[in-house]
């Protein structure tokens, strides 16, 4: 199993207790996730008379470069990283600047505390939580059509091997609305087995529905998710991590993201050797096109 849940696997069921946030504030102690979490830009002086940033709370300066950003928000809990100095780890960080938009990316350790580690990312510095760091494992056992995420673009994608060889594969994804190939090593590949390792398909239940996520975190007490380009925290009991997607059939009835929740559907056409699905939504005749990995079988 690939991830980096605290305890035993995902619960295999969603649970009916409190409910994701779609907003991030919950009972479960979720931050607001549009609060920024980025140090102040502004220079102000210090008792030395230089011009320096002030830190965010609980940051220190780095041999590395400029002060990190830290996510403000996270309520925890405290993990100890799973990489050392100078690995590469699977991470959430920042889209650009602070933390209100966020993505998952390969990134290399430039110093390991007990609780989080220091990545960068362009010109900017983050400190990313414990929680939200995984080790880099390369993918051992690669065929076609086998479904993965990958690591393309300065982002995570999800995509379908076309072949694999000699420790690298060719994957087709689709990005920024477009499909594309590109080759890719196998330590930037995670096999969807639906085990629960960073970057997971899940879904979450949110005001008595479920939708489609991403997994950051699972504890006993606490899980964090990404949606909608935001990571929040939601109790453990609301995540069903996906299980492993298989290649739908024309005429499959499956329920797959509308608007804001899971809507039951009907395949259509299959696109892209599987990477995505031409759906035709229960109850009328609007379709729309659906990439796999947030596509599910329609449970009876």
């Amino acid at each position: 199993m690939n991830g980096n849940s605290e305890g035993a696997g995902a619960p295999q069921a969603a649970g009916s207790g409190s409910g994701a946030p779609s907003s991030p504030a919950s009972a479960s102690g979720a931050p607001s996730a549009s609060a920024s979490g980025a140090s102040s830009a502004s220079a102000s002086p210090s008792a030395s008379g230089s011009n320096e940033p002030a830190a965010s709370s609980g940051d220190a300066p780095s041999a590395f470069g400029p002060l990190p950003v830290s996510f403000e928000d996270f309520s925890g809990p405290s993990v100890k990283p799973s990489v050392k100095q100078g690995e590469r780890a699977w991470v959430v960080v920042p889209v650009s600047g602070a933390w209100e938009a966020v993505k998952i990316t390969i990134a290399t350790a430039l110093e390991v505390t007990d609780d989080a580690i220091l990545v960068a990312q362009g010109d900017k510095r983050y400190r990313v939580p414990g929680a939200f760091v995984a080790r880099v494992t390369p993918a051992t056992t690669l065929a076609k059509g086998d479904p993965v995420m990958a690591s393309a673009k300065g982002t995570r994608v999800f995509g379908r091997i076309i072949d694999a060889d000699l420790g690298k594969a060719h994957v087709r994804f689709k990005f920024a609305g477009s499909v594309d190939v590109a080759e890719i090593a196998a330590d930037d590949l995670i096999e969807i087995d639906g085990s629960g390792f960073l970057g997971a398909p899940i879904t979450v239940r949110d005001n008595k529905a479920d939708r489609s996520a991403q997994l950051v975190y699972l504890g006993k007490e606490r899980a964090w998710v990404l949606s909608g380009g935001r990571a929040y925290a939601v109790a453990p009991t609301d995540v069903t991590v996906s299980p492993t997607p298989v290649m739908f059939a024309k005429g499959a009835h499956v329920v797959a993201m509308r608007a804001d929740a899971l809507t039951s559907a009907v395949v259509v056409e299959v696109l892209d050797e599987g990477l995505q699905y031409k759906l035709n939504w229960d109850g009328g005749d609007e379709t729309a096109t659906s990439t796999f990995e947030s596509v599910l079988a329609k449970k009876p």
